[in-house]
């Protein structure tokens, strides 16, 4: 299911604006603290990363992951260690 967040005005980081920012995302799954992967739109084509054959056009024909298994390569981690 499409899950969609609005931030409000957004300033991009070479001084664009737009006056409302949109994301649209899906989860998969339970979230518990350390099994979230954000997957961006240029990897997809969209928000969807597993989508069913027969689905909107605007989703993957082959999954992007699915299974135990995912066609992504593993992230690093980008959690910084407190000293």
């Amino acid at each position: 299911m499409t899950r969609r967040a609005t931030l409000g005005p957004f300033t991009f980081e070479h001084g664009g604006r737009v006056p409302e920012l949109e994301l649209a995302y899906e989860t998969y799954g339970r979230y518990d603290g350390s099994n979230a992967v954000l997957v961006c739109h240029a990897l997809t084509g969209s928000h969807h990363v597993r989508t069913p054959t027969n689905a909107d056009p605007g989703g993957r024909r082959r999954p992007t992951a699915g299974g135990t298994r995912s066609s992504l390569p593993a992230a690093r981690s980008t959690r910084q260690n407190s000293t």
